[in-house]
């Protein structure tokens, strides 16, 4: 009886811990996963290539970019961002290397399907931005879903 019981707990503390690391593991590769994503739609969208087919595959149609406007929100739907990071770098004015930045990520939160990123932008070694970006894990993978965003003086 009592190797019985010794065989239960034993059993039980591994699949507890097969299970620990597979959760890991997962937590892991969904972190890399939304590390690219951002890398890749985010610092190099509307910032440094200004690769808006990017941002159209990282960013969700329903994005939303949420501004202060007083007691209000201002909300910036992803196509009308995308289009005018497209209007910008048309534009006779544009000048590539004045449009990158140093963009990175200082934190990121993860669970279950929903994530959370803090982002610094720089320019010159300037702190521009701190932004919130919320991600949600959907069956074709991450996408950035809301900014919220903090600019500095």
């Amino acid at each position: 009886m009592r190797n019985k019981v010794t065989l239960s707990i034993v059993v039980v503390l591994l699949t507890g811990l097969l299970t620990a690391n597979l959760l890991a593991d997962s937590k892991d590769d969904d972190i890399a996963e939304i590390t690219d994503v951002i890398q890749k739609s985010y610092f190099n969208g509307p910032f440094n290539r200004m690769d808006t087919k990017s941002m159209k595959e990282g960013f969700h149609p329903d994005f939303v970019m949420l501004s202060p406007n007083g007691n209000k929100l201002k909300k910036r739907p992803i196509a009308d961002w995308i289009a005018s990071t497209e209007r910008w770098k048309a534009s006779p004015e544009f000048d590539k290397e004045k449009a990158k930045a140093d963009c990175k990520i200082v934190s990121l939160d993860v669970t279950g399907v929903c994530a959370c990123a803090k982002i610094e932008t720089r320019e010159n070694g300037k702190l521009l931005w701190t932004d919130y970006l919320s991600l949600y894990k959907f069956e074709n993978g991450w996408k950035i879903v809301v900014k919220v965003y903090h600019e500095h003086e």
